[in-house]
């Protein structure tokens, strides 16, 4: 027998999608969808280590060093993302050919010659 388990044996499992599409992104999610995951979970990320460092500091402490160093290398990774995604996300120029130019230019002179302004 197959049937769906909607809701698992385990505390807080719980199905949210049975519909996947091929090559979507991860576990069908739409773009808008991964996209808005991916941003909360770096915003959960960054408030964890908020939290963490200034309970640490409290007690007179800082992060470790391998959180640190982790932490480091996260933000370059994250930079360049941004910078990728931004080249991807700008606008594109279009240059004409200069065969789209020179029919631009036979469009405007018969557009003038129908209507008599040579």
């Amino acid at each position: 027998e197959v049937s769906p388990v909607l809701v698992g044996a385990g505390e807080k499992t719980r199905t949210l999608s049975a519909k996947a599409a091929k090559d979507a992104g991860a576990a069908g999610m739409t773009l808008s969808d991964e996209s808005q995951a991916v941003l909360d979970a770096a915003e959960g990320l960054v408030e964890r280590v908020e939290v963490l460092a200034a309970i640490r500091a409290k007690d007179g402490r800082e992060l470790g060093a391998p959180a640190k160093e982790k932490l480091a290398a996260m933000a370059i990774s994250f930079d360049a993302y941004a910078k990728k995604l931004a080249a991807l996300t700008a606008p594109v120029a279009v240059v004409p050919t200069p065969e789209e130019i020179e029919a631009r230019r036979e469009l405007v002179r018969m557009a003038k010659s129908r209507a008599g302004l040579q």
